[in-house]
């Protein structure tokens, strides 16, 4: 089988349409896609907008802190929960009249007071104890949400020590002294915002030259993709 596309420029994959057996000899017909032509616009009008971002010294701090965060441990204590505790409940829904709802129940839930998320349970369990029950609505009108919570726990956050073994840890082994370890954190976090940067970029490009020049698709190559 002879394929010539002659002046022909195919994309994507080709169907065949037809094929037939004739006088020992076998014809089969295709339907290819072929690039369309473009004309090339005048690159000089079109404008992309590039991110540009410096890492600053506060943005490494936050960073080094959630670093020493996440490296911590949590620790039981005897004391009452605060904005910055964590802790371990269970909660069972209650019906209308405040009753408990059977087979309703969620044990060793862990409620973190620092989140966004938990702004609701700060309000209610700011204050209590290991061994306090609270009954606890959320939600308005027919859309609230009854439910009572057992707290079995409270925990406080040990962060990290900044120590040798914590900085060779989370460079790499590349920082030995917490000033090498910022610088360190630094370069890491700029060369992600420069990759990004990058990224997004190249994706505007695309976009910016597709609107800008209209392009026929070949029927072929559209029905691949959509299929």
């Amino acid at each position: 089988i002879n394929a010539e596309y002659g002046e022909y420029n195919p994309v994507g994959e080709t169907e065949m349409v037809d094929m037939t057996w004739e006088n020992d000899e076998l014809e089969v017909i295709f339907k290819i896609g072929t690039k369309p032509e473009i004309e090339l616009k005048d690159l000089s009008k079109i404008k992309v907008n590039k991110m540009v971002h410096d890492v600053t010294d506060e943005e490494v701090s936050e960073e080094i802190e959630r670093t020493l965060e996440r490296e911590g441990n949590w620790e039981d204590v005897d004391g009452k929960a605060t904005k910055d505790s964590k802790l371990i409940v269970d909660v069972i829904s209650l019906d209308k009249d405040g009753n408990p709802v059977d087979g309703e129940e969620d044990v060793d839930q862990v409620i973190d007071l620092r989140q966004d998320g938990a702004k609701d349970f700060l309000k209610s369990l700011k204050g209590k104890s290991a061994g306090d029950v609270v009954d606890m609505e959320l939600g308005e009108g027919d859309e609230k949400d009854r439910f009572r919570v057992t707290i079995k726990k409270v925990q406080k956050l040990n962060k990290a020590e900044m120590s040798e073994e914590f900085i060779s840890k989370n460079s790499n082994g590349e920082a030995k002294t917490e000033d090498e370890f910022k610088s360190y954190i630094k370069s890491q976090m700029q060369k992600y915002y420069d990759q990004t940067s990058e990224d997004l970029f190249k994706n505007e490009v695309v976009e910016a030259l597709v609107d800008a020049h209209k392009v026929d698709v070949p029927e072929v190559f559209l029905e691949q993709v959509l299929n």
